[in-house]
């Protein structure tokens, strides 16, 4: 009877388990629900991108000498730095140069200067370029940019490039000879006594703006001090002065001048403005017999 007894109890038992499922199923019964746990949302996690810190930077750009002329060579500095915490590659760059005068942006040319190698943090690179100006008026201006073609990724992108306002003087250079050509050597005009003798004065304007007239001293021995007139000179271009001159006894004489006698040119060189040159009067020939 134990045996049955247990038996039956377990089947109770079972029975039981069967209704309380039922009862769970049955949509009378209210049974507390436990809600729903929503996630809550996650802040996104920024997108830090790594990023090298190069700065390449002209910082600085100077000239020589700071007046120029035109016509005359200027040497260009142009200073490179790395002010950046990384190494940074070579580079190319750019110079430009364009006259500025009335507000204008003509006459604008480039200069080679060559590339800047790679540039330890803190490093200085300097560029160099000599550079003649003709055609630049009194208001000009030169640029520099590194890194021309924006291949490398920098920090600051505003300072690869600097700006630098310069005036080009155009002045006349008065000259007894061309600066482009060897210096003449002194030279001996020959004659006889109270012969009339003309002496050709060359006078060069080496330089690009026309010169204002004035006077050459011609100062000869044996004779007084003397001044003719010097006409205007077109830059880059010369004119022939012709001299008379006349020796009543012979004997080797030397003559000098002096042009632009009264400084009415301001000119870019003015310690080349006096030549000197001889005459050698001969006695008369003598009778035939």
């Amino acid at each position: 009877m134990r045996t049955i007894h247990l038996l039956v109890f377990l089947s109770r038992a079972v029975s039981l388990t069967g209704f309380v499922a039922i009862a769970m199923a049955d949509p009378l019964t209210e049974i507390p629900v436990a809600p729903k746990k929503t996630p809550l949302p996650q802040p996104k996690k920024p997108e830090h991108r790594f990023r090298l810190n190069r700065d390449l930077e002209v910082s600085a750009i100077t000239m020589n000498p700071i007046n120029p002329v035109a016509g005359h060579s200027v040497n260009f500095t142009f200073s490179i730095t790395n002010k950046g915490t990384v190494e940074t590659p070579a580079t190319e760059t750019l110079v430009t140069f364009w006259d500025t005068q009335g507000g204008g942006d003509w006459g604008r040319f480039s200069v080679p200067t060559g590339n800047v190698p790679s540039l330890e943090p803190g490093q200085e690179y300097a560029l160099k370029a000599g550079v003649t100006f003709i055609t630049l008026g009194d208001s000009a201006a030169v640029a520099m940019k590194v890194d021309r073609f924006d291949k490398i990724e920098e920090t600051d992108e505003d300072n690869n490039e600097k700006h630098y306002y310069f005036s080009v003087a155009c002045k006349p250079e008065i000259a007894p000879y061309d600066y482009r050509k060897p210096k003449p050597g002194l030279s001996i005009l020959h004659g006889l006594p109270n012969q009339e003798l003309t002496y050709t004065l060359k006078v060069y304007n080496n330089g690009w703006c026309a010169s204002e007239p004035g006077f050459v001293q011609v100062s000869c021995d044996e004779q007084q001090a003397r001044y003719i007139d010097m006409p205007v000179v077109a830059g880059r271009r010369n004119i022939d002065l012709p001299i008379l001159l006349t020796w009543a006894n012979p004997g080797m004489k030397q003559c000098h001048l002096k042009l632009d006698y009264s400084n009415t040119n301001d000119e870019s060189i003015e310690n080349n403005n006096s030549s000197r040159f001889k005459v050698s009067i001969q006695p008369n020939a003598w009778p035939d017999p």
